[in-house]
This record gives structure tokens, C-alpha cells and sequence, in this order.
């Protein structure tokens, strides 16, 4: 028996089943359909659970002028399964006040971004950072973190983390600062500070300075499992590092602990780590060994164990060396391993290598879309060049 459009819109769970496979972007527009669709659409229910259900992924790549402008490479299913290579992603605009020079993407982190740009009203150019709605571009400033025992010459630069888990609360995100210090007394030294959404202020979580290993990358810093990880790297290269263990903020319990690397399967005991990243719930590192194989692994819940999800040799699947060094971009988690795939690029092109039957498909190739050699060479010292975009209906 066929229905109505009247009962259809007058059934709240029918109408439900039907939004929920909608693209973000289309819900956006529908909230004006009417008072129903607009409280429906808005619900924190709603929007968590069309995150589950129906993500949208894609890759913002800065773009190769040097100038910060980012382009957004869809990452959909449906392109991926194309027997075409995709077109030259467009520029996606990012400038969210105008009077803010060169909008900086730090962080994405499951959905919202945590951003920097430069007020240039000012005399003296000065740094604002914001929380952003990359859909609707919607966004909240934080104010400056809090400094509150040192002296600004006596300090040495500071790192900041957002840290979101829609699962946890869809309309509270924190944001966490850590500040280095060059003490008389103890050398270089270490505080945290952390921003509430909800409280909208920063605090400082310590009023006592702590050292940690100078190997301590905090501009790797990722939110995974409740905490923020830092890798502790005892050496590293052009593209690549050795881990050695994670410094580890509890956000809830706000504690550090140091978390020992797990034993690596003897296959990638002298391999080195090309990548770091969360992805839908899920850490992953990629290794790569001198011979030009690939491991997935996946990190336990406990810290306990590193787990191998795939391995490829792009050498086996070309059938051929590649021309130029293969770099690791990201890696995306599907629902289940037979979705999900890691995004490589080589001489100006982009492919993703799927776990389960590595296949590879070119998915851009022209230098415009790509992020510039000279980024690529450099791509382990900073996460800015490429981030994750997901399209959610949270708000900031």
C-alpha cells in the first residue's frame, strides 16, 4: 500500500528513515521546509545519528601556490568506484571574517576544525583562533590561551589540540594547549591549559610546570580513545619517523601518562611510520620498509597491541616501480575493512590502495590538485597541508 505525502510528513519516524540518508548539504536546505522538518533535522538524535550512518568524506589539500587556499578532494564511494579519474578538485573557501588574512586549517577532528588566521586591523597583526563548521562555515572564537606564570619573552611557542567525540556529546568540543617554556631553573618546561565549549573559557589545568622528552612532537598531536596522543620520536627523516612511545592527556581525567609503543610484528620490526591518524574511532600508522612494502596497523583500545589490517606493495599492483617516492596522505575507515582504504600520492598524483583487495585507483591526477613536491618532502613535520573533511550537522 502506497502512502501519502501527507502521512509520509506526518509520520516522525518514516520521515526519519528518510532524511537520514540525505546528504548533509540537502538537510541544511530542508530545515526551511517547515517548524517539523527544522526541529527534526536539528535534534542532537538526528545529527549523531545521521554522522553514523551517512558521512561524507573528503581531503582539503592546501594548494601548491603557498598561499593559504584549500582544495577539497571528495573522497565519496561512488567516486572511488569510478573507472574515471576525477576531475581537478575546486578551491573551497575558508575566510571567515573579512577582516582576517590567510584562514589556516590546524586541525580537523571528526567533523569540525580548529583554525588560525591573522587580524589585520590591527597595528601589529595578531593571531585569533576559531572552532568552524567547514559546511555552513559557521564559527566561535576562543579567546587567548591563559599564561598565567611565565613571562612572554620567557616563552619558547605553544601547540593546540581540539578534541571532539560527537558519540560523548554533539554540542561540546574541548581544545587543549600546550605551552613550552624555557626555565633558569629547570630548562625547557611544559603547562596545559584546556578550553571548554560549554564554559567557553580556558583553565589552566596545572599551576606546576612539568618536563617532558624534548622527542615529543606536539605538532602531531592526535584525539583518539578519549586522550590526545603525542608521539615521543626518537629519529626521524625526510617522510618518515620511529615512534618510540605516546605521551597521553586524558581529557576527562585530565592525567598524563607515557604509553610504551606495543611489540611490532617482526615484518615491520625496521620498517619506519609514514603515517598517524585517527579515523572513525580507529588510530592507524602505516608502516613502510626498504623494500617498498606497506603495513596498516591498527592500534587496540588498551594500548595493548598493534594489529596488521593490510599490506601492499605498489611496486606488485603496478606491475612496475613507481616513478617518483610514494607518500602516505591519510587513511579512511570504512564501515567494515572491505571499505577502507589508504590515500597515497605520488608524482603530483593521488591514489587509494584498498585493505582487503589492494586494489588502486588513481583518484586525481594533476599538479594543481596535489599539494606541492617540496610540502610532500616535508609532509611529517606538520598535519596542515591535508586534512580530513567530513560533513556533519553539528554546530560550533
Amino acid at each position: 500500500m502506497s502512502l501519502s505525502v501527507d502521512e509520509v510528513a506526518g509520520n516522525s519516524d518514516l520521515l526519519t528513515q528518510i532524511l537520514i540518508r540525505l546528504p548533509t548539504k540537502s538537510l541544511y536546505r530542508f530545515k526551511s521546509v517547515s517548524k517539523q522538518w527544522l526541529s527534526l533535522i536539528s535534534s542532537h538524535r538526528f545529527s549523531l545519528h545521521h554522522f553514523t550512518q551517512n558521512t561524507s568524506f573528503g581531503l582539503l589539500l592546501i594548494a601548491p601556490d603557498y598561499k593559504i587556499k584549500y582544495k577539497l578532494l571528495s573522497l565519496q564511494p561512488q567516486l572511488q568506484d569510478s573507472s574515471k579519474v576525477n576531475p581537478p578538485p575546486p578551491y573551497f573557501p575558508l575566510e571567515l571574517d573579512n577582516e582576517l588574512s590567510g584562514t589556516q586549517i590546524i586541525q580537523s577532528c571528526n567533523g569540525l576544525f580548529l583554525c588560525s588566521s591573522i587580524d589585520i586591523t590591527y597595528d601589529i597583526p595578531l593571531c585569533k583562533y576559531y572552532v568552524c563548521d567547514p559546511v555552513t562555515k559557521k564559527h566561535k572564537s576562543l579567546k587567548p590561551p591563559p599564561n598565567s606564570w611565565v613571562s612572554e619573552n620567557e616563552e619558547v611557542g605553544f601547540w593546540l589540540v581540539l578534541a571532539f567525540d560527537p558519540l560523548k556529546s554533539v554540542h561540546k568540543y574541548r581544545v587543549v594547549c600546550v605551552r613550552v617554556h624555557n626555565s633558569d631553573s629547570m630548562g625547557m618546561v611544559h603547562s596545559i591549559s584546556v578550553y571548554d565549549s560549554e564554559m567557553g573559557n580556558w583553565r589552566l589545568v596545572s599551576d606546576d610546570p612539568f618536563q617532558v622528552p624534548e622527542t615529543v612532537r606536539f605538532y602531531k598531536g592526535v584525539y583518539w580513545n578519549g586522550a590526545i596522543l603525542w608521539p615521543n620520536i626518537n629519529k626521524f627523516d625526510v617522510s618518515s619517523y620511529d615512534i618510540y612511545d605516546f605521551l597521553c592527556f586524558d581529557i576527562d581525567q585530565e592525567r598524563f601518562r607515557t604509553i610504551p609503543m606495543p611489540s611490532v610484528d617482526r615484518k615491520i620490526e625496521f620498517a619506519e611510520c609514514e603515517y598517524f591518524g585517527e579515523s572513525c574511532g580507529h588510530l592507524h600508522l602505516v608502516y613502510k620498509d626498504k623494500s617498498g612494502e606497506f603495513y596498516v596497523v591498527e592500534m587496540e583500545k588498551d594500548y595493548s597491541k598493534l594489529v596488521i589490517k593490510s599490506h601492499f606493495s605498489v611496486r606488485d599492483i603496478l606491475g612496475e616501480a613507481p616513478p617518483g617516492p610514494v607518500l602516505v596522505l591519510n587513511l579512511v575507515s570504512g564501515v567494515d575493512e572491505e571499505e577502507s582504504y589508504v590515500l597515497l600520492s605520488e608524482s603530483g598524483r593521488i591514489f587509494s590502495c584498498k585493505f582487503k583487495n589492494k586494489s588502486l585507483k588513481e583518484v586525481c591526477e594533476t599538479p594543481a590538485a596535489a599539494i606541492s613536491k617540496v610540502l610532500f618532502q616535508h609532509s611529517w613535520c606538520s598535519n596542515i597541508y591535508y586534512h580530513q573533511y567530513i560533513e556533519t550537522l553539528f554546530c560550533v
